[in-house]
């Protein structure tokens, strides 16, 4: 019995125009690495929106020094090196924060960079944002000061649990 090689994927070409294929591809590779924008246009030595534009198709077409690095990041070749990267970036922030979170803050971020010429609208945007927060945490801390109150699992009421 003689076990078969895995088939080699087919390396994808990239010609220097978004194509429709060329952008979903960059985009699931981006959100299968967790990539926020900032950490492959810091690799890309561009600017954010940049990159941005290139997967939402409001840029058809990149120069000639990019060409090569989309390639290889469509076909899987940069992944260590900006895993790496995005490691270094996210070891500013505690572990336990996931990489949506991540990806929301640079969104907000970005956001607010683009209100530059808006600055009330800006503003508007990081209140809400901070009500939302604070609407948030008050939430939570309803929600423990109601379990503290309930009884334990097999505690009868008025009782205090063994131990504590």
């Amino acid at each position: 019995m003689s076990m078969k090689e895995p088939t080699p994927r087919r390396r994808i070409k990239f010609s220097g125009t978004f194509t429709e294929e060329i952008r979903r591809l960059m985009k699931k590779k981006r959100e299968e690495l967790g990539l926020p924008y900032l950490t492959i246009a810091q690799y890309f030595k561009i600017n954010w929106s940049t990159f941005r534009k290139w997967e939402s198709g409001e840029t058809i077409n990149c120069g000639l020094r990019h060409r090569p690095l989309i390639e290889s990041f469509i076909n899987g070749e940069l992944d260590t090196d900006l895993k790496s990267l995005y490691a270094a970036n996210a070891a500013k922030y505690p572990s336990t924060t996931s990489s949506k979170v991540y990806q929301a803050m640079e969104r907000v971020a970005n956001t607010y960079t683009l209100c530059a010429n808006n600055p009330i609208i800006g503003e508007n945007m990081l209140a809400k944002i901070e009500q939302i927060a604070m609407d948030t945490l008050k939430h939570l801390v309803t929600a423990a000061k109601n379990r503290q109150r309930q009884p334990y699992y097999g505690q009868q009421k008025g009782r205090k649990p063994r131990g504590r």
